[in-house]
């Protein structure tokens, strides 16, 4: 899996988690340990949620036809009547 350009809540993420990741190698508190992991998933899960515009940079949903920033065509129709008819075959 490739990982796109980072937004910056998501290196705010990162950053909350590195510190907490410190913190917990000093008091070892078990609790924390899972709230770091717990940060870093939800950095993954937004990384696989949204893409990037080629034109523009701006960060959109996966699977969205037009670009909302600049007008940018993300899928091309065809692509998606293809995925369409991939499905209605099952």
């Amino acid at each position: 899996m490739k990982l796109k350009k980072l937004s910056l809540p998501e290196w705010l993420l990162i950053a909350a988690a590195v510190a907490i990741m410190l913190v917990n190698a000093v008091l070892q508190i078990e609790a924390l340990r899972y709230l770091m992991w717990g940060l870093v998933v939800v950095v993954v899960i937004l990384n696989m949620m949204f893409e990037t515009c080629p034109d523009c940079g701006k960060r959109v949903r996966n699977h969205v036809l037009v670009c909302p920033r600049c007008g940018k065509q993300l899928i091309e129709v065809e692509d998606f009547e293809d995925e369409e008819n991939d499905e209605n075959e099952f």
